[in-house]
């Protein structure tokens, strides 16, 4: 049972780390994007 469990910890360890890694350039780009569209509908405007 120990080894089982000790496995899935690491699983879930490791998702959760490829997770975070995925989603914070994602989550970095996303505001730039934004703010980049806004300026532009600034300057349109």
């Amino acid at each position: 049972m120990l080894s089982k469990n000790g496995r899935f910890s690491v699983l879930v360890v490791l998702g959760v780390a490829l997770g975070l890694i995925v989603a914070s350039p994602a989550s970095a780009i996303a505001p730039a994007k934004k703010s980049r569209a806004q300026s532009l509908e600034g300057t349109i405007k």
